[in-house]
């Protein structure tokens, strides 16, 4: 309880009653005789009470006496609150002391307790303080009334409650605090401005709160009334045994209460007072009779009924229940599909994060290691008890170290169960040399991640959106792993208590180095405990010991496990024959040889377990040598003794077991063996335990384990016996044998037609192992066997689809394809030279080798979702001259692809097209990256799929942008302004620049940006706020200091280092310089070898530090194309220069690689160090103005005027180092290829790339009409791709919008409005020829917006805003288009049809969810025609329109029987990329319209109303758009998944024709594919499209040709046909392996 003065008058109210020491007590005036007279009448003693008040600080918003803060406090609240729950304290108590027991921060159940309930974990937590102090000497008018009031205000105006979603309130008071609630309530329902707040509270709980009033005020309050140090309080008046103004509050809380949940809770224990005990609320006060009323005792007196021991105490258990309850009840079924969700969510964040072992396992096998009553003295150790209850810093780490062997790893799994016993939060690892699994630091933190999400729903909410987004992270990258997962993720969650993570055997970590160069900038929302145990090894000292003050170390002595040692020996000796007088001497002996060390004991036993006599165990004791290399050399000498078979045998055992990539099961073993001895080899449990069982065991889920790691360590030594010393080179060379010669077996045979998908043969249980690991023994074998080649080679012939697709179908996860190929790179790469004889395998082994990286680099996610595609989808997709479709790709039923002219994988995969704008800036972040235009907007695009996903609105041209280190941030700069924005969107600040800004960066270490203006002036912002902080503000004498002080020269390009410590600027005619941010002083200036004193000095193009500060490097370009390095720190030395062409500069973020790109649009690639060319990318295009790399490092994004083109060079997934910035020298990542010595494959185009702005594929017309960006008019042919015949052209540069053909004429807008039509005759090759111009107008008052000429006649329809005329070609006269209507009606498309499927013109234009019909009339003059409206026809099924859809195109099939109307919307970043797609019935519409014409008394006298249903509905949740007709009963479109689908309209069942004309659309009965299982059951799937396909086009959608059936892309000014496409569907492998 919280401390009080002796002076203070002590409690006594029915809510907290404090006995104070008799020490404390104070006489009583005689003035208070009444008060004590009275209190005899209630028997009630005073004699052992002392006043005590409240102190003055308590009252205020300060916790540090335990009272807590007053007003409503944010306790806990989760990512994604589902529920509020608010606490309110009663009669002097407080919003933390009410609910706490003995002032324990551990105790407060509310914020310790309540937010790690795994049945809570969506609610959100809240404490009400109120001066309810009856001890404060001060007079009050506050009553309950003032309490309401206040407690009302609080939860209307709380940020917390105001935001987000209107979620239930639960309220829970304590005595006087549930009347506050009623009264509140009350209040609120009859005020119509509190209604919002009055329909949220939803429920009530009151703990022991006297609806009818207490006894005990009366009496208090007489007791302050003779007190002459105190005052009576009307509040305690109001809670008096039939208080008036309860008697109100109890009947207007019954008025407005009929739809509340009420939970009352009653005492039942009396509270003591002096020397007597009464119930402060009885049974009849504390419930209120309520209908919904859930009435429960609580086996504690007033006070204890709202504090608690521990999470066990059955009345807290009683509460918390009740709360549970009630959450449920409020939250139906949105809380009842939380673990549903929860369980699928981790299910799925397991495959992304790869986890392929839970550590429970581990834990459960080290823990049955453990003798009972064992490991108790490191919970005792002070170091660890500190560690362990320490709560104010936010990172704390033990290190325990010992030697090997003395059960460290039994003492790390004591310890979690400790941590976990006392209700902590605990995540373990235990590191394993040797399996691949569980030796790195990616595996710790992938493992750490994913427990975290296990414990915290929160955390699994921001993991699963971080899937679910697309971000992608190479699982072997540990700062990769720490930025993406926990500095954006994990760290970033606010969690209410402490995390303990227990990490065992660092040292057998291979990179531990790694793992605690993290924690050097380690920042997070919730404090960590790490405890780590290893070997004390120097390399671990010297990295632990940097963590200085953060770190505490205990190193085990003997005498720490000596107890340990001896309860096991007690424990396993009862075998032994042995007399129990004698077994303490036995006892003493082998703690004496075992030098503290276990498992020593435990190999002892071993061989004292083959002893039968009491005589033979001192001779056994001294043959058992003493350490642990002896004793394993004996144990390797009695295995000896077998020979032949046997001996052969234990050898392969010793290989696997040790060699292995991971544990291997008894029965993998058993498949293993099978394959490398050439026998079938049966009961491998046996074998191992009868030949090998001193050196390896079988845990309980049947893995053969090596005993201890030092027996791992021993048998690859040169100390191992020879016979069973393993060549780890040879041993992996005969494993990856053994996996390759069940990967080229019969078993991995792929199917040979789409018909046999599913149908192999069953998988043997060695395939999980072959398949993932086969590639890690081939980088560890020698690359000179022959016999391992010759496999390989034969694998990637033969069954290596199989493989990918059983990889993809297992582990649901592209790392192990993107490992094996990198795996395989270093394995060719080993071999510098190999003989002639091998040429053609190790040739295909190169082409696999980039394969598979881009088979799963491009089509990874589709193949996730389908594995089964990459037999017969992928492979004709991939560029012709690939290994995987020269292969596999010609078989007669797939499907095939041309009209691209690259023949190998094209580096670039998305283009952006800013036809609109200039794209001036660009930067790129963590999964997304940034483009500022010229407009003035900065558009936000997803890394991944490069599609828009927001745009800023900066308001000028945006020359600079910058992304902070997190991707949390993004700042933008105009001339004028600076602005800050978070990354989802939202606006931060803006601050007016003097000058316009050279270079911008922000500075991690102190949370600022750190800006350079065009004449050198630093300032650092506050990344928060935007307020300047710069050290020059107001000091003259630093401004006169800075960067271009002084000189009229203004900054042509500025950088600042990676460390924020120097400024690198460059002016027009002058070497660069190098400033001292800081001190500003220049350190050096860049002078070249070439510069001479009387030559003039080159001016820069731009400057660059190296990102990695390890490195200390400056890159800079000149006009005339040098480019050259210099050291930063060295006065600006330069190490090398070459001509280069360099205009522009990038670094990766690892700083190894330089990208440059020239004048030409050429990029080069280039070691950063060395500036050795590592690759480079020709083309034609465009020049580039601006280069900027992912920060992953493996995308590189540019700038070419109207473009941004996004590479992914194969040399940038090779050269990822790691960086230390503590000073180490860098090393590279295990699975990661070193960069390339010398320049690699060009990519080059001649020409410039073209881009298709429009295309269209008229019915029976035989090619594809195709308008260019630069106004030509191409025919192209649709089985080929390849263009045919230039038609015409218009005004150079002025792109084609619109294009229109029929038999005998093609008709084309463009961007200026200028109108074409020309005349199209086919030449004797059956090629279309063009003709002479037959038409020519100008749009350019009103552009149009609809071109569509007539199937058969030589007429053309245009539409300009709100106008659409009819131009007849042939006597260049105009139709008259006449409705029956007034108003300015906008047709969004428009369509030619037959009547009746005869010669008559039916004309239907589409405005909304309405259709007119227009027919052609004779009778208007002799030789002329008129158009009139004859049918208004309402098209049921197109209720988007109202939400902002608007009509994309009508479009019908080629025998007209049915229409096709798709919607498309315009948000915010353009337009949407879904499609609403509904199907009509031309027949029935065609037949509806012919009954009311006969009908009519007047041919077209007036319009006639119909209806029209559609057939089917395609949703835009499920189409992406749509292509169009094949046939005449076949739709094509694209779903969202990018896959190509069709559906037969004829098999679609729907209402007969005749019944649709007057129905109601509730009535309707029409298909609707509006999810995924209608969709599958409806639709035929048949090939997926590249998403770069996508990326590409222009935003050109594809089509799929009527006649062919050829489904057609623009693609970079290429057209992608694939033919043969829908031919067959694809149904996927139901098989689960």
């Amino acid at each position: 309880m919280a401390s009080r003065h002796a002076s203070d008058p002590a409690p006594l109210d029915p809510d907290e009653v404090d006995i104070a020491s008799p020490a404390a007590a104070r006489p009583i005036a005689t003035s208070t005789s009444s008060a004590i007279s009275s209190s005899r009448k209630s028997g009630l003693s005073l004699r052992n009470f002392s006043f005590s008040r409240r102190s003055t600080a308590a009252t205020g918003n300060s916790s540090e006496d335990g009272w807590g803060p007053t007003g409503l406090n944010l306790l806990h609240s989760p990512p994604d609150p589902l529920l509020d729950l608010v606490f309110v304290h009663g009669l002097r108590g407080g919003s933390i002391k009410t609910w706490c027991k003995n002032n324990d921060p551990q105790l407060y159940w509310p914020k310790a307790w309540l937010p790690k309930d795994p049945d809570l974990q969506n609610v959100r937590i809240h404490s009400f303080g109120y001066n309810s102090d009856w001890g404060e000497s001060k007079e009050t008018e506050l009553d309950l009334h003032d309490f309401g009031r206040s407690l009302l205000a609080e939860l209307t105006t709380s940020p917390e409650l105001r935001k987000g979603d209107k979620t239930p309130i639960i309220v829970i008071g304590h005595s006087m605090g549930g009347l506050v609630m009623k009264k509140a309530y009350i209040l609120a329902r009859q005020d119509d401005r509190y209604h919002e707040v009055a329909n949220r509270i939803q429920c009530m709980f009151f703990l022991a709160s006297p609806h009818r009033g207490s006894d005990s005020a009366k009496l208090l309050n007489s007791v302050l009334r003779a007190s002459p140090f105190l005052n009576p309080k009307q509040y305690i008046s109001d809670i008096a045994r039939n208080s008036g103004v309860l008697s109100i509050i109890n009947d207007e809380f019954r008025l407005v209460s009929e739809d509340l949940q009420i939970w009352s809770f009653y005492e039942t224990i009396k509270t003591r007072m002096g020397t007597n005990s009464v119930l402060i609320v009885d049974r009849e006060s504390a419930i209120i009779g309520h209908r919904r009323e859930n009435v429960n005792p609580i086996n504690a007196d007033h006070r204890g009924i709202c504090k608690f021991d521990s999470p066990s105490d059955p009345n807290y258990i009683s509460i918390r229940n009740s709360l549970v309850k009630a959450t449920e009840d409020l939250l139906g079924d949105v809380f009842r599909r939380r673990p549903n969700e929860s369980r699928y969510q981790a299910n799925m964040l397991e495959a992304y994060l790869n986890i392929s072992r839970h550590p429970i396992d581990d834990l459960n096998t080290i823990e049955a290691e453990k003798s009972q009553g064992s490991c108790e003295w490191i919970t005792r150790l002070s170091g660890f008890q500190e560690w362990r209850d320490a709560e104010r810093l936010p990172l704390l780490c033990h290190w325990l170290s010992g030697q090997a062997g003395a059960g460290k790893s039994v003492l790390a799994a004591h310890l979690v169960r400790h941590l976990q016993e006392h209700g902590f939060d605990t995540c373990y690892f235990f590191f394993r040399h040797g399996q691949m699994a569980k030796q790195t630091t990616s595996s710790l933190l992938r493992s750490l991640a994913f427990q975290m999400a296990s414990l915290h729903p929160s955390i699994l909410k921001v993991l699963f959106g971080m899937r679910e987004s697309g971000m992608v992270f190479d699982k072997d990258d540990e700062k990769g792993i720490w930025r993406k997962i926990f500095n954006n993720g994990v760290l970033t969650v606010p969690l209410a208590t402490k995390q303990y993570w227990v990490i065992d055997g660092l040292d057998e970590c291979v990179d531990p180095t790694k793992l605690l160069s993290l924690l050097h900038s380690f920042e997070s929302r919730f404090p960590i405990r790490i405890h780590f145990t290893s070997r004390r090894l120097a390399d671990l000292e010297k990295h632990l010991g940097r963590l200085n003050d953060r770190l505490l170390r205990h190193h085990m002595e003997v005498d720490d496990t000596l107890q340990d040692i001896q309860q096991f020996i007690q424990d396993n000796s009862d075998d032994l024959p042995v007399d129990p007088e004698f077994r303490p001497g036995l006892v003493q002996k082998l703690l004496q040889k075992s030098d503290g060390v276990f498992l020593w004991i435990k190999l002892a036993f071993e061989e004292l377990g083959k002893v039968f006599s009491e005589d033979e165990i001192d001779d056994v004791l001294e043959l058992v040598p003493v350490g642990m290399t002896p004793m394993y050399n004996r144990i390797l000498d009695s295995m000896t003794d077998n020979s032949g078979r046997q001996l052969k045998l234990m050898k392969a055992i010793v290989e696997w077991a040790v060699c292995g990539t991971r544990p291997l099961h008894t029965d993998e073993l058993q498949a293993a063996l099978t394959i490398h001895m050439k026998a079938n080899i049966r009961n491998v449990g046996r074998i191992v335990k009868e030949l090998c069982g001193q050196l390896f065991k079988i845990d309980d889920r049947g893995l053969v384990q090596v005993l201890h790691a030092t027996a791992r360590e021993f048998l690859l030594s040169e100390e191992c016996n020879p016979v069973f010393r393993l060549d780890r080179t040879a041993a992996h060379e005969r494993l990856a044998v053994v996996c390759l010669t069940y990967l080229t077996s019969d078993e991995m045979r792929p199917p040979r037609h789409p018909a046999m998908l599913g149908k192999g043969a069953e998988r043997s249980c060695f395939a999980d192992y072959a398949c993932t690991s086969f590639s890690e023994h081939l980088v560890s074998a020698s690359s000179t066997c022959v016999e391992m080649t010759m496999l390989l080679d034969k694998f990637l012939r033969t069954n290596v689809l199989s493989w990918i697709e059983f990889i993809l179908k297992r582990k649901r996860d592209p790392y192990y394809l993107s490992n094996a190929a990198k795996n395989l790179r270093k394995y060719l790469d080993k071999r510098p030279t190999y003989p002639s004889s091998l040429d053609q395998q190790y040739c295909n082994m190169e082409m696999w080798q980039i394969d598979i990286l881009r088979v799963t680099s491009k089509f990874g996610e589709n193949l996730i979702k389908d594995p089964a595609c990459i037999y017969f989808v992928v492979p004709p997709l991939c560029p012709s001259q690939t290994a995987i479709r020269q292969q596999f790709a010609n078989t007669p039923s797939s499907l095939k692809l041309g009209g691209l002219a690259n023949a190998t994988w094209d580096d670039c995969v998305a283009y952006i097209d800013h036809r609109h704008s200039r794209a001036l800036s660009i930067a790129g972040g963590d999964d997304i990256f940034a483009i500022g235009m010229k407009s003035g907007t900065v558009n936000i695009h997803h890394q991944t799929t490069c599609q828009e996903i927001r745009w800023l609105h900066h308001h000028e041209p945006v020359r600079l942008l910058r992304f902070d280190e997190s991707s949390q941030h993004i700042a933008s700069s105009g001339y004028r302004y600076l602005k800050m924005w978070s990354t989802d969107g939202e606006f931060l600040w803006a601050v007016k620049s003097a000058s316009p800004l050279v270079t911008m960066d922000f500075s991690e270490k102190d949370g600022t940006l750190l800006t350079v203006d065009i004449h050198g002036k630093v300032n650092a912002l506050d990344i928060k706020t935007g307020i300047m902080s710069s050290p020059s503000s107001g000091d003259e004498a630093a401004n006169k200091q800075s960067p271009g002080h002084g000189s009229k020269q203004i900054i042509l390009d500025a950088d600042i280092s990676p460390d924020g410590e120097l400024l690198a600027v460059g002016y027009r005619g002058r070497p660069p310089q190098i400033w001292s941010i800081e001190q500003r002083v220049v350190i050096g200036t860049c002078h070249m070898t070439r510069d001479k004193p009387d030559v003039p000095i080159m001016s820069i193009s731009q400057v660059l530090f190296s990102p990695n500060p390890v490195l200390g490097l400056l890159a800079v370009a000149y006009q005339d194309g040098e480019l050259a390095i210099f050291k930063q720190w060295t006065g600006g030395h330069e190490i090398k220069a070459v001509v280069a062409d360099a205009l522009t500069l990038a670094a990766s973020p690892d700083g190894r690689t330089l990208a440059t790109a020239d004048g030409n649009g050429t990029i080069k690639l280039w070691d950063f160090q060395t500036l050795t060319l590592l690759y480079c990318i020709r083309s034609s295009e465009f020049e580039v103005r601006r280069l900027a790399f992912s920060l992953d490092g493996c995308r590189l994004y540019d700038i070419r005027d109207t473009k941004t083109k996004v590479w992914e060079p194969a040399v940038l997934g090779g050269t990822a180092w790691t960086i230390d910035r503590d000073g180490e020298e860098p090393s590279m990542s295990k699975s990661i290829v070193a960069p390339i010595p010398v320049p690699s494959i060009v990519k080059a185009k001649d020409a410039r790339v073209v881009d298709i702005t429009c295309i269209i594929a008229p019915s029976s017309a035989g090619a594809i009409l195709v308008g260019k960006d630069d106004g030509s008019v191409f025919a192209y042919d649709p089985t080929t791709g390849n263009a045919v015949t230039k038609l015409y052209s218009h005004s150079r540069d002025m792109f084609v919008r619109l294009l229109s053909c029929n038999d005998s004429l093609i008709a084309s807008t463009d961007a200026s409005g200028r109108l074409l039509v020309y005349a199209l005759t086919k030449s004797a090759s059956q090629e279309w020829v063009p003709g002479e111009k037959v038409f020519e107008a100008s749009g350019e008052e009103s552009p149009f917006h609809h071109l569509l000429l007539h199937p058969t006649k030589p007429w053309l329809l245009v539409s300009q805003g709100v106008s659409t005329r009819i131009f007849d070609l042939a006597n260049s006269a105009e139709l008259a288009l006449h409705a029956n209507f007034n108003d300015d009606r906008k047709y969004e498309s428009w369509v030619w049809l037959k009547r009746d499927l005869g010669q008559e013109t039916m004309l239907m234009g589409v405005c909304g969810h309405m259709a007119d019909i227009y027919l052609l009339d004779f009778s208007y003059e002799a030789g002329t025609h008129q158009i009139l409206l004859c049918a208004v026809l309402r098209l049921v099924g197109l209720e988007m329109v109202k939400y902002g859809w608007m009509i994309e195109r009508i479009t019908t099939d080629r025998g007209e029987n049915y229409l096709a109307v798709e919607l498309g919307k315009n948000n915010e970043v353009g337009r949407s990329r879904s499609s609403f797609v509904a199907i009509y019935s031309l027949k029935s519409i065609r037949k509806d319209t012919a009954e009311k014409m006969d009908t009519s008394k007047s041919f077209l006298a007036e319009a006639h109303k119909l209806t029209a249903w559609p057939i089917i509905v395609l949703r835009h949740n499920i189409t992406r758009n749509l292509f169009g007709f094949h046939g005449s009963d076949t739709i094509v479109f694209l779903d969202h998944d990018l896959w190509v689908r069709s559906i037969n309209l004829s098999n679609v069942k729907r209402r007969p024709e005749e019944t649709t004309i007057g129905l109601t659309e509730d009535a309707a009965s029409y298909a609707m594919i509006d999810g995924q299982e209608n969709l599958e059951s409806l639709t035929d799937r048949h090939f997926f499209v590249p998403r770069e396909y996508i990326g590409s086009n222009n935003d050109v959608d594809g089509l799929v040709t009527p006649d062919h059936g050829t489904v057609v892309f623009p693609k970079e000014g290429e057209l992608a046909v694939v033919s043969n496409g829908l031919n067959w569907s694809f149904t996927g492998s139901e098989v689960d392996y």
